[in-house]
Parts: structure tokens; C-alpha cells; sequence
């Protein structure tokens, strides 16, 4: 079983500077801790091929899929630490989809159909992979397109949040949204303080007193 972008069992068959980097990202978000022992194939998101060899028995490959890709990952870490995920989530969404083409066009297949067969790691990318990922393309796009307008209409809903003295809730404003009006109260109050005059001023003024 492996898990996908996991740079150490589902490395990149050809040199897509995409797949690669996105790769390095998987060595840190995806092994590890976060390996197939903690997997519940029950529920994952997964691919399989059976091979059956005659005289040796089966091996099933399995390959988990990943919800996002670890390319993306330090963004929404970023996003979450601000607090500002419900601006950026849409974003990332409506990129995703046609990201996730080009890093995926860097491997044989994400069907996992190629399992069993050992691919030899080259530089240059079949055409063929090159014309499936163009195919490909409108539909990333508007995929792309429609998680940004969902994106897009959550963030134009207030929330209810529920009260625990039993009175009806009342709509809340986004996080985001409150955290924005605050700073720039913040930098307001900042421009309109007026400064403070500076000791340097009076000394200069006394001393030119003091020499009439």
C-alpha cells in the first residue's frame, strides 16, 4: 500500500519540475507519521490493481489518494496559523484541479494500473501523457471555476452560532472579516494620533533663550 506524493513509494516516473517539487513536499507531509499504518482503507479514497502470478499467489497494489496536494500544503498552514482560511481555501480550490494535472502528468498513470510494471525514471515526458493532461484541462478548469464560486458564496453567508442560554442564536460575521475591520481600525487610530513633541525641540529653544 502506498500513499500518493509520497516521495518514497510513488516518486515521479519523468522530470516534470511540478511532480518533483510536489514530490519533495509529500517526503514531509505524507511519510512518515503519516503513513499506511494509519490508513483506514474502510473509508480512504483508493485505487487497486490484483496481479495474480501463476505458482507465487496474488499481490494486490493499493494506492491511497491524497485530498491535496502537498505542494500546497505550506499555504494552508500559513492560512490556518492567520486565520484566514476562509479567503484562501477558495483560491487554492479553483487552482488545485489544474495544479494537480500538471504534477500528475509526471507519472505514468493515477489509475495504479501500471503497478506491477517497473518504470525506468526519464527525463522527458511521454506525448501521450502530454495529450491525455490537455484533454484533461477544460474539465481542471472548470472544476477550478465552480470550487472558487462555492468558495465565493459560503463567504457571502453570515453563520449562526449557537447560544448556550438558550435564547435564539444570532448571525456572526466572518472571522476574517471582523480581524480586517480591526487592524484597520487599529492603523486609523495610528494616523490620527498627533505626535508628541520631541525633548530635542525644547532643549534646542531654551539654549537659544539662554545665549540672548
Amino acid at each position: 500500500m502506498t500513499l500518493e506524493y509520497d516521495a518514497i513509494g510513488d516518486f515521479p516516473a519523468y522530470a516534470n519540475p511540478l511532480s518533483l517539487a510536489n514530490a519533495a513536499a509529500g517526503l514531509v507531509y505524507v511519510h512518515g507519521d503519516q503513513g499506511p499504518d494509519n490508513v483506514d482503507l474502510a473509508t480512504a479514497d483508493t485505487v487497486s490493481k490484483t496481479v495474480t502470478k501463476p505458482g507465487e499467489g496474488t499481490d494486490t497494489y493499493i494506492l491511497v489518494r491524497a485530498e491535496h496536494l502537498p505542494l500546497l500544503q505550506p499555504v494552508r498552514d500559513v492560512s490556518t496559523a492567520l486565520g484566514t482560511t476562509a479567503l484562501t481555501e477558495p483560491v487554492l480550490g479553483a487552482v488545485e484541479p489544474t495544479l494537480r494535472l500538471g504534477v500528475d502528468m509526471g507519472y505514468t498513470d493515477r489509475t495504479y494500473q501500471n503497478a506491477d510494471k517497473p518504470t525506468r525514471f526519464s527525463l522527458v515526458t511521454p506525448p501521450s501523457r502530454v495529450v491525455q493532461t490537455a484533454a484533461a484541462l477544460p474539465g481542471a478548469v472548470a472544476e477550478g471555476r465552480e470550487n472558487l464560486r462555492n468558495g465565493a458564496a459560503a463567504l457571502g453567508k453570515t453563520s449562526h452560532t449557537a447560544r448556550t442560554d438558550g435564547n435564539k442564536a444570532t448571525p456572526t460575521t466572518r472571522a476574517g472579516t471582523q480581524r480586517g475591520k480591526a487592524v484597520r481600525a487599529a492603523i486609523n487610530k495610528v494616523l490620527r494620533a498627533k505626535p508628541a513633541p520631541s525633548s530635542s525641540t525644547n532643549d534646542d529653544a531654551s539654549t537659544s533663550d539662554d545665549s540672548d
